[in-house]
């Protein structure tokens, strides 16, 4: 049996590796997203 300690350690690093997964995610997405709208300005720019 685990005791209470490690078993609130164990949930809060689980916790915590999922929080950081989705913030990764999240920072992948934004990152896309902004460097494909500059794309698409630049060449609305360049026909501009």
């Amino acid at each position: 049996m685990l005791s209470y300690g490690q078993h609130l350690l164990s949930f809060v690093t689980g916790m915590f590796e999922r929080f950081f997964l989705c913030y990764l995610l999240f920072c992948f997405d934004c990152f896309v997203r902004v460097s494909i709208s500059k794309k698409i300005i630049v060449t609305f720019l360049n026909n501009f």
